[in-house]
């Protein structure tokens, strides 16, 4: 299987090779889906004896964006679901973004991961911006009928609309570089009603 590498993150580590020492601690910012507090990330501590491999799809990229799926997902339900995403990103001026990169991850994963990095597991995509990626649970692409009734009775989101308010959202917080949830959320606003950015005259 063609597995690709990619550098340690909030105390899980992506990896195809043996695993090299982690940091003890975070130094870039997170943010996650609504109103789960970006600061949480840097208090997290690494623990090394947890790795992840991912597999790199045969679809290929676009406007300098790269996609990844989280091992054990085949190179044909990555494929899949990845061509999905990018129909929602199509929405969004994606080449303002530059070099970025949307891992998807397992339903079945996606708990586990995230409460052993001490994250909300019902926050169903974050993103790391000193990184410049953005981590998609899978069930926002494909029918997951269990966990997708866990996330209407959390976020009370129609699924028809949940996969473009994840990806305005979280593009709120890439475009701008903005952690803090608030802000980006009314970044993402103006996305999906089709307005002009501008980053200059909103917080840090």
């Amino acid at each position: 299987m063609n597995f690709h590498v990619l550098a340690p993150i909030a105390g899980l580590a992506l990896f195809a090779t043996p695993a090299r020492p982690i940091p003890r601690s975070l130094k870039t910012y997170g943010s996650a889906l609504f109103l789960f507090p970006a600061f949480l990330l840097g208090s997290v501590r690494a623990q090394s004896d947890y790795h992840l491999q991912v597999v790199k799809p045969t679809v290929s990229g676009f406007s300098g964006q790269r996609f990844l799926c989280v091992s054990p997902y085949s190179i044909a339900e990555c494929d899949k679901q990845v061509i999905i995403l990018q129909v929602a990103l199509h929405r969004y001026p994606i080449e303002r973004l530059g070099q970025w990169t949307w891992i998807l991850v397992r339903s079945e994963d996606w708990k586990p991961i995230l409460t052993r990095v001490h994250m909300d597991p019902n926050s169903p995509a974050f993103s790391i911006l000193g990184r410049r990626q953005t981590f998609v649970e899978e069930a926002l692409l494909v029918s997951k009928p269990r966990r997708q009734l866990e996330l209407l009775d959390k976020w009370h989101i129609p699924f028809g609309k949940f996969l473009d308010f994840a990806v305005s959202h979280e593009l709120g917080h890439a475009f701008c570089s903005k952690s803090d949830e608030i802000e980006a959320e009314r970044l993402g606003q103006r996305l999906r009603k089709g307005q002009r950015l501008d980053c200059g005259n909103l917080p840090d």
